[in-house]
């Protein structure tokens, strides 16, 4: 078995072709073992095991490899694919596969990996947004697709109403409100985007001049003013500007629309049991209800 030397390259996709090409350069001899002639189509066995050329290329590509391939790295990679089957293999010859915790962590990722290629299959695979459907949808939603305006403002909190009274007349000059901020405390509060705020709030930041003072707001931790340093006025997106969004947020809907349908489609054709008096003392020991020493497996007391 012969590999070349450990130095780890920085991996920045890769076909097949190149990966053999690469293997065969750098010289990787690696058999099925000393007494079995090399299998076609397989780089490498570890014990019982073997890493294809194909699995070899879907790693170098998951890496980010790309051609002109260096040798080295074909080589460092399969290196890390032999550790991690040697590694595996070892677990279970020490029997850890047999392990309680184990065994419930790899049926959890059998369940994650095998819902994921169901919905790939049944939902990812039948998601199609056309054009068509995008410029519908803009025509009838042409009002409401809009890039909102902002602010952005400064802020200055007074920790009483006295200091405010005695402050606020000063905002308004030059320099004062960068003043009254080093005094007391506050700052920029950002871009502020029209909708985000709850409405009794917005007239103190939308609908007002740029270098206006506005306030007091009054709250547990003092009384605020701002001044609005910068407005920029939102405005209509045309069907261009959109396209990409609306394709997204049709996408989104259909995927939902696709997975609702799909179980229940699956609930329709399978019988489903709930225990009720199980799933009530689950619930009442999770609530940690006074008086109630239910386990899963007995109903609370008054059931």
């Amino acid at each position: 078995m012969t590999f070349l030397h450990k130095k780890r390259p920085s991996l920045t996709g890769i076909t097949l072709k190149n990966v053999l090409v690469a293997t065969l350069v750098a010289g990787i001899a690696i058999s099925a073992g000393c007494n079995r002639a090399p299998q076609k189509g397989v780089v490498a066995t570890v014990g019982n095991a073997s890493i294809t050329s194909a699995q070899l290329s879907a790693k170098l590509f998951s890496l980010g490899v790309q051609p002109p391939v260096n040798p080295n790295t074909v080589s460092d990679v399969l290196n890390h694919m032999v550790d991690q089957k040697l590694l595996t293999q070892e677990a279970k010859d020490e029997g850890l596969a047999s392990d309680p915790t184990i065994k419930s962590e790899i049926a959890r990722a059998e369940d994650r990996i095998l819902k994921k290629a169901l919905l790939k299959k049944e939902v990812e695979d039948k998601l199609t947004v056309t054009d068509a459907d995008i410029s519908d949808y803009y025509q009838k939603h042409e009002k409401e697709i809009r890039q909102p305006g902002y602010v952005e403002a400064r802020q200055v909190v007074f920790p009483t109403q006295k200091d405010a009274d005695h402050f606020k007349n000063s905002l308004d000059r030059k320099g004062g409100f960068k003043k009254a901020i080093k005094t007391f405390k506050g700052g920029p509060l950002g871009r502020i985007f029209e909708g985000t705020l709850p409405p009794k709030f917005m007239p103190f930041f939308f609908g007002v001049k740029e270098g206006a003072v506005t306030g007091p707001i009054v709250l547990k931790d003092g009384v605020h003013y701002f001044r609005i340093d910068h407005f920029v006025a939102g405005h209509q997106l045309s069907l261009a500007e959109s396209k990409e969004g609306i394709r997204r947020l049709l996408k989104r809907e259909k995927r939902t629309d696709l997975t609702q349908a799909l179980t229940n489609k699956l609930r329709a054709k399978t019988k489903i049991n709930i225990n009720q008096p199980e799933l009530a003392a689950l619930v009442a020991q999770s609530q940690n209800l006074p008086g109630n020493t239910a386990t899963p497996g007995q109903a609370p007391k008054g059931h």
